[in-house]
């Protein structure tokens, strides 16, 4: 720090006067919230000198003192208020002040002449231009006891991830685990107690200082899964790099070498590279990885290559695989699956290969869907109301920030593209008194609700293949799960639903169209267990596929008429659920692609 502690003794006087009026004789009513206040005070050195231009901070309103060394806020209601004062030696003192019309009169000592406080900082207090990657000092009157300091207890505002404390005598530094965001007001509180020799830190810590405004500083590695020299890593799980800083999505600047040599696929997200394997690590094997060419979003590039070491095990890891949608021009498959810890999106070829992660967002991301030409990737994710909302990626771009689709303070799920032109998503949402069928066009958000006149439940929505104007869904209305056809007419708006199943006396759910739309695949209960059906578009001929002693979901029929085959999620007990394909004619589980 650019000061010496110490050098200088300086007092601080705060007089506080009220602008309004006490009580009457006997028991002394409290402030009335209507009552202003105006807290003053000034700055003096030691030698009882003002001190012009002195740093003051209340709450988060910054001010400095004038030639006088005085300040004031007025207009302050009667109240528990922080007072941080500094010097432009980088002396630096606060307070807990207690603001009514009793309120007396205050000092500060910088440095103090008693007790353990905080006596010095860097940044300065209300300084700018602070160092992205700059490391935060706080000076003490005394050294701290190490074990009464957590970082747990430190708030930063705006959050910059985990924080790592190195106390050296009375010097505590303060390294974030991101780079500071540019050009923003960033504050400092502690709320623990602070400890030293016996003596709790008697004053609040309240710093506030804002960032330089342009980002010149490369990303750096912060964190790895799996950690480095890991053992044991499961064979089927992606690599992923943690940097410091959001990165740039555009991939082409990347390389990467593996050895032993692996075909992987490399992907941004956010301030991650995910490292998928093609096929897979090889079992009980010692990688190492050498990443390099990363850049962050200012483009910026990495100074090094970042490095990484990890022994795969013999045991590949469970997951929960679930929610697929197969798109015909990118001949792929996108699913969601746990095998993280949350729910991510992956994609994956029909015959097994090439699963890659595609998404790596805080929380869930579920129900993936993608666009007739496979551009565009919809999902539902909660807001920060906790919400769930439908959500759209380019899928040439998918380390960009989500765009939200659907309106907040309700939640909308189960999104489902459109296999047209028209790219419009149908879901299912809350916002009625009852749960129903609505749709939005990713051009412009526009949000329609498909029938309003139903009354009934309605969920898990599927267009028709060909044309808009119909589609199928689930509704109880009958009083058992049913699958039903809606078809809306372009020309009046009028609507006709049709019950397909109502001649089951089981439960039926997640429908799904065939490619030319000939016939229907659902899941029902009949037999006691959830196996795959069949039915022509009218819901005749209906038809048990599958005669499993375990539960199906899921069903998404293979784009591609004359391969006939189906995919289903297989729930696998403990092991989780895998997505499996299953033949058309004789319901014969023809492969697990995504099982361990």
């Amino acid at each position: 720090m650019s000061r010496q502690i110490g050098a200088f003794s300086l007092a601080t006087l705060l007089l506080l006067s009220a602008c309004g009026g006490g009580g009457g004789g006997g028991t002394t009513p409290g402030p009335s919230p209507s009552v202003r206040y105006t807290l003053s005070g000034r700055v003096l050195d030691g030698a009882g000198a003002p001190v012009a231009g002195a740093r003051v901070l209340l709450s988060l309103n910054d001010t400095s003192t004038d030639t006088q060394g005085r300040f004031s806020y007025g207009n302050l209601p009667a109240g528990s208020y922080v007072v941080s004062v500094a010097d432009d030696n980088g002396n630096y003192d606060s307070q807990r002040l207690q603001l009514g019309a009793t309120s007396g009169e205050f000092s500060f000592e910088l440095p103090a002449s008693g007790g353990f406080r905080v006596q010095g900082t860097s940044p300065a207090l209300n300084d700018s231009g602070f160092p992205l990657n700059g490391a935060i000092e706080l000076e003490f009157s005394q050294a701290p006891d190490a074990a009464s300091i957590s970082a747990d207890d430190f708030e930063i505002t705006p959050s910059v991830g985990e924080l790592q404390l190195q106390l050296n005598g009375s010097t505590l530094r303060i390294l974030p685990e991101r780079q500071l965001p540019p050009g923003q007001t960033m504050l400092i509180e502690y709320s623990g107690q602070i400890s030293s020799g016996g003596l709790d830190m008697s004053q609040p810590l309240r710093l506030r200082f804002a960032t330089d405004s342009s980002d010149q500083y490369p990303p750096r590695l912060v964190d790895s899964r799996p950690a480095a020299g890991a053992t044991g890593y499961a064979p089927n799980l992606a690599v992923s790099l943690e940097f410091n800083e959001e990165l740039d999505t555009d991939t082409s600047s990347l390389t990467i070498d593996v050895q032993p040599a692996t075909p992987v696929t490399l992907r941004v997200s956010g301030s991650s590279v995910l490292v998928s394997p093609t096929g897979g690590w090889q079992v009980n094997t010692d990688y190492t990885l050498e990443l390099a060419g990363v850049m962050d979003a200012s483009g910026n590039l990495a100074s090094q290559p970042s490095m990484l070491q990890f022994r795969t095990g013999s045991q590949p890891a469970s997951s929960r695989d679930r929610e697929a949608d197969w798109n015909l021009t990118t001949d792929s498959i996108v699913f969601s699956s746990n095998i993280n810890g949350g729910y991510d999106i992956f994609s994956i070829r029909p015959d097994g290969s090439e699963l890659t992660q595609l998404t790596a967002l805080s929380g869930d991301e579920r129900h993936p869907t993608l666009s007739s030409d496979g551009s565009l990737l919809a999902f539902q994710k909660r807001d920060a109301d906790g919400n769930q909302q439908i959500w759209l990626l380019a899928m040439d771009d998918l380390g960009a920030e989500p765009v939200q689709l659907t309106s907040s303070g309700y939640s909308s799920i189960e999104p489902y593209f459109s296999r047209t032109l028209s790219n419009d998503i149908v879901f299912t949402s809350t916002r009625q008194s009852v749960t129903g069928l609505w749709s939005v066009s990713p051009d412009n958000l526009l949000e329609t609700e498909l029938d309003e006149l139903f009354g009934s439940g309605q969920s898990q929505p599927r267009y028709h293949p060909l044309i808009d104007g119909q589609l199928l869904f689930q509704s109880r209305r009958s009083g058992n799960g049913d699958i039903w056809r809606k078809t809306i007419s372009v020309i009046s708006g009028e609507t006709i639903n049709i019950n397909l199943t109502q001649q089951l006396s089981s439960d039926e759910h997640s429908p799904a169209w065939s490619p030319d739309a000939s016939f229907i695949v659902f899941i029902s209960d009949f037999d006691g267990h959830e196996n795959l059906w069949s039915a022509d578009a009218a819901g005749d001929l209906q038809t048990q596929l599958t005669y499993l002693e375990t539960d199906l979901s899921d069903p998404v029929v293979d784009p591609v008429s004359a391969n006939n085959r189906c995919l289903v999620t297989m729930e696998q007990g403990s092991a989780g659920s895998d997505l499996v394909l299953v033949d058309l004619t004789s319901g014969e589980i023809l492969a697990n692609l995504t099982g361990v």
